[in-house]
């Protein structure tokens, strides 16, 4: 069990990094998110009690474009490796200040190639049928 809710640790991680309040807004909207505290009433755990499995299915919660309703993927690559490695950072930052546990950032499903293939899984590829189902839907 987590030694502070996750909106504590969130906001001692983000308080201790010393930067503007600008640049802080900014990098903490992509991790401090509605979907996150959702997520952990789902499951009934708080963020640092989650494993791999769980904070990736957390993440396929986030809609990185709230304007593509029915996008094929919730979370982009680029945006995933954004994410985690600030929530790489949090879990470190909750390491080194409260109790010494394991950080599911580094377990191999969660970088590379690994990450790359679960984002794709279950999704039809992009194809030329679809590309002319497209061109076809603009006239």
């Amino acid at each position: 069990m987590a030694k502070i809710s996750t909106r504590e640790l969130f906001d001692e991680y983000f308080e201790s990094l010393g930067k503007t309040e600008s640049y802080i807004k900014k990098i903490r909207s992509q991790v401090d998110r509605q979907e996150v505290y959702e997520y952990e009433k789902k499951i009934g755990k708080q963020f640092i009690d989650m494993d791999a499995d769980e904070l990736f299915d957390m993440m396929l919660t986030f809609n990185g474009n709230r304007n593509l309703k029915n996008a094929e993927y919730s979370v982009t690559y680029s945006s995933w490796t954004q994410i985690s490695s600030r929530y790489r950072d949090i879990f470190n930052f909750y390491i080194d200040h409260y109790e010494i546990i394991k950080n599911p950032f580094y377990d191999k499903r969660m970088k590379g190639t690994e990450v790359y293939k679960r984002l794709a899984k279950n999704k039809e590829p992009f194809t030329i049928e679809k590309m002319e189902e497209i061109i076809g839907n603009l006239k």
